[in-house]
């Protein structure tokens, strides 16, 4: 196979590596140094961007693709377990190489998480792995400061707030799609109009941007970038339940002033034959809008494993509140609900982050079981399968 993207053909060709089965439990990869913890264990690279290979036969290097830094992590021969969790950390994209097959019957997460592997943990500000970082929060009074929008090339708008103002809300984060637009803050009953949803971007191996910061609460990290080359087989789901990888953006933080939804991630998948199983899941969905009702913060959701939206603080199925995250067949992160007459209806309410990418290469069509799940979705056009050259 030749391989593209973040991936060399000496990267499927290293002597030294060992086939490596993760067991059921939690092993954590950090993107930035290799150091991998948990079930299975890898030190740190004396220097990160040398390729150095572990006394258990991991190799890794850090590499510059595109501007953007990708941690390489090399294996003979991969097996990830029922039971078992792969959690990329780190601020490198990341890249999972096969010199033969990788199976996958368990989860990798590349949504935004703190060192300790918390995901979208609240209060602070993260990425996914070569992600981008919601905006900053913005708060009130005699020494105000203005919320921040959110990092990233489809970085959502940041919301308002100044002495005496009811805030804005941030705006969600573009990436497939744009993102949700904000409701407005209210000022003597004016509108304060927030900055507008984030746009379309295509940049690999960027991940996913960040949701806009609230006029008092902080917007979402945005997905991360993960690609993984096999030389044989990549196989993801085995039927027993949802299994596969997870690169949704976290939800906007929620407050009277919420923040926006961060932007779903991308997944690179790459092999002579690829499977997506029964209940296999690729999904890279945009994260809710923060929210408040009666006195309530609502946080959004953050991107699930599967195809349904990330719903804003205070929504659901059948109550539309702050702005959802784009999921399945819709890319585009929905909008707060707009000012019309003066400040109403709903003021101070995030907008939902757009879904990301995924890409699909393999020497003939993908398999896909009639159960397996892409999300974004083939139809929705952020979803595509391409060709691997095979010598």
């Amino acid at each position: 196979m030749t391989p593209s993207g973040s991936v060399d053909s000496s990267d499927l060709t290293m002597s030294g590596v060992m086939p490596v089965t993760f067991p059921a439990g939690e092993t954590r990869l950090n993107s930035d140094t290799g150091a991998i913890t948990g079930m299975i264990t890898r030190p740190a690279n004396t220097i990160n961007t040398n390729v150095e290979t572990s006394s258990n036969g991991i190799a890794f290097h850090q590499k510059m693709v595109n501007s953007i830094p990708v941690g390489v992590f090399t294996f003979a021969d991969v097996t990830v377990q029922n039971g078992a969790t792969l959690k990329i950390i780190g601020t490198a994209a990341v890249a999972l190489v096969s010199q033969k097959h990788f199976v996958m019957s368990g989860l990798i997460e590349v949504r935004p998480m703190d060192g300790t592997g918390a995901i979208c943990p609240p209060g602070n500000v993260v990425a996914g792995p070569g992600g981008s970082t919601g905006g900053a929060a913005g708060h009130g009074g005699p020494t105000s400061m203005s919320p921040l929008p959110g990092n990233g090339p489809g970085g959502g708008g940041a919301g308002v707030v100044s002495l005496m103002v009811q805030p804005s809300g941030g705006s969600g984060a573009g990436h497939a799609g744009g993102g949700g637009a904000a409701s407005c803050g209210c000022y003597n009953g004016m509108a304060q109009l927030p900055g507008g949803g984030g746009i379309m971007f295509t940049n690999a191996p960027q991940g996913g941007s960040g949701g806009g910061g609230g006029g008092a609460a902080a917007g979402g990290g945005g997905g991360g970038s993960i690609q993984i080359d096999a030389a044989g087989v990549i196989t993801i789901g085995d039927g027993t339940g949802l299994q596969g990888i997870n690169a949704g953006g976290c939800g906007g933080q929620g407050a009277n002033g919420g923040g926006g939804g961060g932007a779903g991630g991308r997944i690179f998948l790459e092999a002579p034959y690829v499977q997506i199983g029964a209940q296999g899941v690729l999904a890279a969905n945009g994260g809710g809008g923060g929210g408040y009702a009666s006195s309530t913060n609502y946080d959004g959701m953050a991107g699930v494993l599967g195809n349904t939206p990330a719903y804003g603080g205070g929504s659901s199925q059948f109550v539309s509140v702050s702005g959802n995250g784009g999921a399945g067949d819709s890319l585009a992160g929905t909008s707060a609900p707009a000012c019309t007459t003066g400040c109403g209806p709903s003021p101070g309410l995030g907008g939902g982050g757009s879904a990301g990418r995924i890409v699909v290469n393999a020497a003939g069509t993908p398999a896909v079981n009639a159960q397996g799940i892409l999300s974004p979705s083939v139809m929705s056009g952020a979803a595509a399968f391409g060709t691997t050259l095979v010598n």
